[in-house]
């Protein structure tokens, strides 16, 4: 057998290896996710969920900062209401005493007339008529008879009158004790939602002070890349001093729009309120912060239009989870860079392959990105695998490889930047999808 074809069997046999170990391997290392890597997602899906659940507190503060000046106006007027109610429950209370006063002191009276009307018709009958003296009695009795009469009906009515007038008084002062019940019951409802109110306040300011923590953290992290990067010699320690530069800006951009935030807040819940006094009709949208942005990106200097051909996706048939270039946080309407495309995986363990042929130059862990391979190709060019799950075994640093390698293994999202000339490019006009 020919030389050249002991060598050709050779190099097949090696590559069927090659492909088989890695397939192999890399189903092994699907399990082998780092903490750093875990700790990334972790951030960010504990970023988006604070975000959501910023934004559906600060509706619920806007819901209830609605119903808590409806209470106030109606609290407000209701108080002057309150307090003639009151004095006119203690005016009931002091004129009813003395109705019942006037009543007790007429049925005395009037049982002692009675008394003594019943004692002149006894004397009458048992008084004999037989001479003047007792006709000018009996005559003396029959007048005072008709006074006591005349009385006795007076009485009667006074009594009648004042009982009458003592249960409309006493239905009136159970209207007014219930009308006082209600706005009691109201001013209770009214304190119970101011508390309700500065519970959630209270819980928004947690939350967003969670946020920015969370946000400080991405950009720490987000710095430590770029600073391996520079060291590499991907990108100049000048662009890396640029973009240090505006990551520090983007720092008081975000304590500066938190303290603005609380101050908005305040403003406007002022604002409510006087407009409400004047009558006039108040929104009760969630409070937001609105900035204007400029259309130039301040990141176009860091910034390269790849003018080349284009090539294989790292991942075969991936979706775009989030593209390369700038965004606006939702929370504090800060503009961030993105200098990556995140692809998404079709399935768990898709495998990622290098896009050009090239040298390998780093295989490591990054802090935020958990295990990362960095690939230099011709023409100034790098790529940057960051979010793997696993790293084939065959993958070191000084190792050339050809387009459409396998490199690694991904568990849900890659993270895939590319630079030219120092300079990040936007990934998607070097592959296709």
């Amino acid at each position: 057998m020919r030389l050249s074809t002991i060598i050709s069997i050779a190099i097949l046999t090696a590559s069927m290896v090659y492909g088989s170990g890695v397939d192999t391997k890399i189903k092994k290392s699907k399990k082998s996710l780092m903490s750093t890597q875990k700790e990334h997602r972790y951030i960010n899906a504990q970023l988006i969920k604070i975000a959501t659940s910023i934004r559906q507190r600060r509706e619920e503060l806007a819901k209830m900062e609605k119903i808590l000046d409806d209470l106030a106006l109606e609290q407000s007027k209701s108080q002057a209401k309150y307090d003639a109610v009151k004095m006119k429950l203690d005016n009931f209370e002091n004129e009813i005493s003395k109705i019942d006063y006037v009543i007790k002191q007429k049925e005395q009276d009037f049982d002692k007339l009675l008394k003594e009307q019943f004692a002149m018709v006894m004397a009458m009958k048992e008084l004999n008529i037989t001479n003047q003296k007792a006709v000018i009695i009996k005559e003396f009795y029959e007048t005072s008879k008709k006074l006591n009469e005349e009385e006795l009906a007076n009485l009667k009515d006074i009594i009648k009158k004042s009982g009458a007038k003592k249960a409309k008084l006493q239905k009136e002062y159970i209207a007014l004790k219930l009308s006082i019940v209600n706005l009691e019951t109201k001013r209770r409802l009214y304190q119970n939602k101011r508390v309700k109110l500065q519970n959630i306040l209270a819980k928004l300011k947690k939350e967003e002070k969670l946020y920015q923590k969370k946000l400080l953290s991405i950009m720490d992290k987000r710095s430590q890349l770029r600073k391996t990067l520079a060291r590499l010699n991907i990108i100049k320690k000048e662009e890396l001093a640029r973009l240090e530069r505006l990551e520090k800006i983007k720092r008081a951009q975000l304590a500066k729009r938190a303290k603005a935030m609380d101050a908005l807040r305040k403003k406007t819940a002022r604002a409510r309120r006087k407009a409400r006094a004047r009558g006039e009709k108040v929104s009760y949208k969630a409070v937001d912060l609105k900035v204007k942005h400029k259309k130039v990106s301040r990141h176009q200097k860091v910034v390269s239009n790849y003018r080349g051909g284009k090539t294989i996706s790292p991942i075969r048939n991936a979706s775009i989870a989030r593209r390369f270039g700038t965004y606006i946080d939702p929370i504090y309407k800060i503009k961030f860079f993105n200098d990556a495309l995140i692809l998404k995986a079709p399935k768990k363990g898709a495998k990622v392959r290098a896009i050009l042929n090239g040298k390998v130059i780093y295989v490591g862990e990054n802090p935020m990105l958990g295990k990362v391979v960095i690939i230099q190709h011709s023409n100034h060019l790098h790529t940057t695998y960051s979010g793997l799950a696993g790293i084939s075994p065959l993958i070191k640093s000084g190792k050339v490889v050809r387009k459409g390698t396998p490199i690694g293994i991904v568990k849900r999202k890659l993270i895939f930047r590319a630079t030219q000339n120092s300079k990040f490019i936007d990934p998607l006009k070097l592959i296709k999808l």
